[in-house]
Parts: structure tokens; sequence; C-alpha cells
């Protein structure tokens, strides 16, 4: 019976045996470089397997970047992203080059090499274009030609460019070029005659009312992990850049915020004095860099021109200053109100250490607080 498997084994073995460079994969991808092993019924079969399995590994690694740089795009964007990935690669890939390739019994392997040179930008589509501007993407190995293809892909998405468009980056690689024009589609809706209180101070806003000739009651709403600016059919996604506007020193005539510091270590402790003009139920949030709310007072009745320290130094406690992220220097934005009754805070989170939850992304519930009561604001900063 042993010996009889054993043949058995050894004439199955025969018919199905597998060329050693392909068991052995050594070939790994690294860098820019992509390796793909295929096998199939036929060469062209297995040609296709080995270029699905560089596309496959060029998609997960642009995945990879694009979380580890926290851009992320909504949900529409992101289905025509992935399949634009696809349909861009699967053209590129034809470039891809044999390392390897042999026929053994009825199957047959390749391996295939694909230098991916394509840049990150082109592929996540993601450039820094002015406001409310729409972008065409294209490549060629023609510099005019790759802008035509751009212009193609903005008349995809509904744009009748009648105007000129403007280039905004521009990169060659090896043979082809890569092209990213926008077209500004500014917005014609009837004005209003206020702004919110906080935002009309900001410096984004302002160079958004001066482009537009025009003011907005705009929300900020947190939509697939990016801020979005919004009024009716406006919808703008806010670059870091633009949302750091936000993080100003706001001064109120009746209410007094103030810290024992406003340039931070990692650690360092710190606390507020706070003071308003007449009897006030005193509340304080720490908005942090990306927009996450935390409550750190909560209706502390405070009598008028009465300046209370917070923490109280009978509490032997002070506030620790903290990294958003491990390393990187961050900001926040405390914001105190102050209010004749109770100010409902429910919907927000009390702060003890650090505010983790996606869900408290309240900026905007912020701005409607700003509308009803009086508030000041101090910016502190923090580094490593």
């Amino acid at each position: 019976m042993i010996k009889q498997s054993a043949l058995f084994l050894t004439l199955l073995s025969s018919l199905y045996s597998t060329p050693q460079w392909y068991e052995e994969q050594n070939y790994q991808t690294h860098s820019q470089i992509y390796y793909g092993y295929g096998r199939g019924d036929s060469k062209q079969e297995a040609v296709q397997n080995a270029l699905l399995e560089i596309s496959q590994q060029i998609k997960v690694s642009i995945s990879a970047t694009l979380d580890l740089k926290e851009q992320v795009i909504d949900g529409k964007f992101k289905e025509r992203f992935t399949n634009k990935i696809k349909t861009h690669s699967s053209i590129l890939l034809k470039e891809a080059k044999t390392v390897k390739s042999e026929k053994e019994k009825n199957s047959f392997y390749i391996l295939k090499k694909y230098a991916y040179t394509t840049p990150l930008w082109f592929e996540t589509r993601l450039v820094e274009a002015p406001p409310f501007s729409k972008i065409g993407f294209g490549y060629d190995v023609k510099q005019n030609i790759a802008i035509e293809n751009a212009k193609k892909d903005l008349e995809s998405q509904g744009i009748v460019i009648s105007k000129i468009v403007t280039p905004i980056k521009s990169e060659k690689v090896g043979e082809n070029y890569f092209i990213a024009i926008s077209s500004q589609q500014i917005p014609t809706l009837k004005c209003i005659n206020t702004q919110n209180s906080f935002l009309s101070k900001s410096s984004y806003i302002q160079s958004i009312n001066k482009l537009v000739n025009c003011k907005y009651d705009y929300k900020l709403n947190y939509l697939n992990n990016s801020w979005h600016l919004q009024y009716k059919i406006i919808d703008e996604v806010i670059s870091k850049k633009d949302f750091n506007s936000f993080f100003i020193n706001v001064k109120n005539k009746n209410l007094t915020l103030k810290s024992t510091k406003y340039f931070l270590r990692e650690g360092e402790g710190f606390s507020f004095s706070v003071k308003s003009n007449i009897n006030s139920y005193i509340s304080i949030l720490d908005i942090y860099d990306d927009g996450k709310v935390g409550i750190v007072l909560n209706n502390k009745f405070i009598k008028q021109n009465r300046t209370i320290i917070y923490p109280s130094k009978e509490s032997g406690q002070e506030f620790v200053a903290m990294l958003n992220h491990p390393n990187i220097p961050t900001k926040d934005i405390y914001i105190a109100f102050a209010s004749k009754d109770k100010i409902d805070l429910s919907m927000f989170e009390e702060q003890i250490d650090s505010i983790v939850s996606d869900s408290e992304y309240r900026f905007n519930d912020i701005l409607t607080l700003i509308q009803k009561y009086d508030y000041t604001t101090v910016v502190i900063k923090t580094k490593p």
C-alpha cells in the first residue's frame, strides 16, 4: 500500500510539475518595482494573472498611502477613483516586462516585472486647487495630448469648458506627461446679510466671500473623513491648511478667557482664568486641530466681575498639554461661553484625557452655540 501510494504521487508529480522559480517566488515587490506571478492553461491567461497580481499590489499600495496621509475621498469620488485606477493601471501594465516564462506539461508559467512610475498625486487624484474648482487629469507621451485628455476628464464630470482652464500640476515621469488642470465654477446664489460671526473672521472664509462677491450661511460638516464647507449646492472639501485658518483668537469685552501659557511643550501644565461682566454660567470647550470637540468646564456659575482660576490652585490640579499625533506639533482652540441659564452641552463628550471617538467632530455644533451666546477664544500651541 505504501509503495503504491508513493508511485502514485511520483506519477502525479510528473503530470503537474511546477518550475522551481515559480514555486520559490524569490522576486519580491519593493519600492516602485512590482512583480507578478501568473499561471494559466494558455500563455495569455498566465500573463493576465501575472498582471492582475501586480494591479492588486498597486491598488493596496496606494490605499495604504492614502490611509497613512489620512486623505480620504467621499463615496462617489472614491468609486470613480477606483475605476480610474483600474483602467489606468491596465493601460500602463502593458509596459510590464517578462522576467521568466516557461511551459510545463499543459500549463504556462510567467513572471512579470513592472516599474511603476506614475506620480502618487495623479493616481490618488489629490492635488491642491483654487476654491470651487473641478479638476481634470490626463497623461500621454505628448504633453499637448495629455492636456486634451485632462480636458476630456473635465467634460466627463459634466463640466462645459467655456473658459481657459488653469494648469495646476504637471510632471514628466519616464516617457509620460502627467497633467492636472482646473476649471473654476463660481456659484451664483442669492446673498445673505449676515454670516456666522466666527467664520467671517477666518481668512479662508474672507477669501471665499471675496471670490464669489457674496456672503453665504456656510456650515462645517465632517463627511467621509474630511471637513466640508456647505451651503445649498456648494460643497467644498476644506484642506488642512484652510481648516487651520479657523483657529483664531476672538476677544469679547463682556467675557475674558486667559491661559497661564499659550506656547507649551508636551507634558507641560497650564490653567485658565475666566471673567464675565454679568452673573453667568461659564462653559469652556476644547476644539482639537482635527475638529473634534470636548468639554473642559461644564456650566460653572460665577458672579459678575469675579475672576475664577480653573483648575483652581486649591485643587492641586492643572491641565497637561498633549499632542494630537505623536511628535507632531498641534494647536487647540479653547472657546468659553457665558449665558444667563445653563447651556445644553449634552451633544459633547466630557474631556477626561483625550477625545478619540469619531462621533466628536462637532465644530459645526460650536458654530450653532456661537450664534446664541457670548463667546471668546484663545489658541494654545503645543510642541513635542
